[in-house]
């Protein structure tokens, strides 16, 4: 084999996969997002990382949501705000973007569930959440 056109082949097909790749961590395509938060539903399953994919549609819209997830609910939450909740740029049809969620429990106990949102480059939400103190059930008899 001919080493200087597989070195070509190699080059050409690690352009390739760098391109794809950019093209998954390009939130430009992003109008907006919204971000779900930490409650009752997910609070079952945390800590949890959840990588998403999404095929941008027609008319700004999510044409499809492949997902890695730790369990189904998470997959079904995350899914319906990636294609209900967020808007896309309708130049970015037909393009891939990956996404990835973390939710966390870390701090102190609260009284009520308080959570917030920070962004890590290239394309990672990171949600933060206090644990909750138990709630006393004074309406159990002992």
């Amino acid at each position: 084999m001919n080493t200087g056109l597989f070195t070509i082949a190699a080059t050409l097909i690690a352009a390739l996969a760098l391109s794809a790749r950019a093209d998954e961590a390009d939130l430009a395509c992003i109008e907006d997002i919204e971000v779900p938060q930490m409650h009752g539903t997910l609070v079952g399953s945390v800590p949890a990382r959840i990588e998403a994919t999404v095929l941008v549609g027609k008319m700004g819209k999510a044409a499809s949501v492949s997902f890695r997830a730790p369990t189904k609910p998470l997959e079904i939450e995350i899914g319906f705000y990636l294609k209900n909740k967020t808007r896309y740029s309708k130049a970015c049809e037909g393009r891939s973007l990956k996404i990835v969620f973390s939710y966390l429990v870390e701090g102190d106990e609260t009284a009520e569930l308080e959570a917030v949102v920070h962004f890590k480059p290239p394309n990672e939400f990171v949600v933060i959440s206090h644990p909750v103190k138990p709630i006393a059930d004074h309406t159990r008899k002992h």
